[in-house]
């Protein structure tokens, strides 16, 4: 199993991808299925990546981090289909970005920005 790390909001008791907006739910020992009609979910590969990604950006107040298991994707692009059918590419992946199929937090491991 490959292991890496999930950077997350909490909103109105769920947990988000820090990125989305609220269209994908993590739970601690729960594997998030990328959706249908969408590319890969994203994590990073180390805790040193999540640590220079946020202090990069310092717009993401309190953010939480998450140890996790993933399955590795064969995609190497993050994309999700409109509602009207078109495809939208992300043109941006921070450092250290790894892309799985599904994500399974297993361990808290912060909420402070270092």
């Amino acid at each position: 199993m490959l292991e890496g790390y999930k950077v997350v909001k909490f909103i109105s008791g769920f947990y988000y991808s820090i990125f989305s907006s609220k269209q994908v739910e993590y739970s601690l020992d729960y594997k998030t299925h990328r959706p249908d009609n969408c590319g890969p979910l994203a994590l990073f590969d180390s805790i040193q990546s999540v640590k220079q990604f946020l202090l990069n950006n310092t717009m993401f107040t309190v953010p939480y981090i998450y140890k996790c298991q993933y399955k590795e994707s064969t995609d190497r692009r993050l994309w999700h289909s409109t509602y009207c059918g078109k495809i939208m590419y992300y043109t941006y992946t921070p450092i250290g970005t790894v892309f799985a199929d599904w994500i399974m937090p297993t361990e808290y491991i912060s909420t402070i920005k270092e």
